[in-house]
């Protein structure tokens, strides 16, 4: 498994799975000069599925913590 892949390198590739670690779309480190990403607008949508992802990882890691306790 490859876990340093940037999306530069993925430019032009297709992936069956992708491992995201981070879904901040808010403050994107885009290659954009600077005026393009102070009139940049995160979509309502996507600020509101950040917010799902993050609760759900929160959820899940929350119940695999209680699952391994049960174990040991």
């Amino acid at each position: 498994m490859n876990d340093a892949t940037t999306g530069h390198k993925l430019q032009g590739m297709s992936k069956d799975k992708l491992v995201v670690v981070d879904w901040d779309f808010k403050n994107a480190n885009w290659p954009l000069p600077r005026d393009c990403l102070d009139k940049f607008q995160v979509p309502r949508e996507l600020i509101a599925f950040e917010q799902t992802m993050r609760r759900l990882e929160e959820h899940n890691l929350t119940e695999r913590v209680e699952m391994m306790a049960e174990l040991g």
